[in-house]
């Protein structure tokens, strides 16, 4: 995600100034929020390993997937949530936004009108 890909700029940046304390402020800052979604992924995986028909926790791991760029990841678990609950509008749009992402668009068209549909 965005938070790993900034710690080796900002290791960079602070090798060759290493008294800006803003740089030593925003890697330290990067380095918590990328464990921290480390963390959430892993524990939402453990939930989705031990139950594999909780389609909110596997809701919630594909739509942090998805915020981070790990689009194959996240569509695997939105895909399997509408194999659940077909009716589950957000997975829809979530895939929409993955499928667009990696440059699906007509599978992101589909979905888009699946979502719109059942939002009316």
């Amino acid at each position: 995600g965005q938070y790993e890909n900034s710690i080796p700029i900002l290791k960079s940046i602070l090798a060759q100034d290493p008294n800006y304390s803003r740089t030593g402020f925003l890697l330290n800052l990067a380095q918590q929020m990328g464990e921290r979604i480390s963390k959430a992924i892993s524990v939402y995986q453990k939930q989705v390993e031990n139950h594999p028909n909780d389609y909110e926790a596997r809701f919630k791991l594909g739509h942090i997937l998805m915020k981070h760029g790990r689009y194959d990841e996240a569509i695997q678990n939105l895909q399997k949530i509408l194999d659940l609950k077909p009716d589950y509008t957000l997975a829809h749009r979530s895939l929409a936004i993955c499928y667009k992402a990696i440059g699906n668009i007509n599978a992101s068209q589909q979905h888009l009108a699946m979502w719109n549909d059942r939002i009316r």
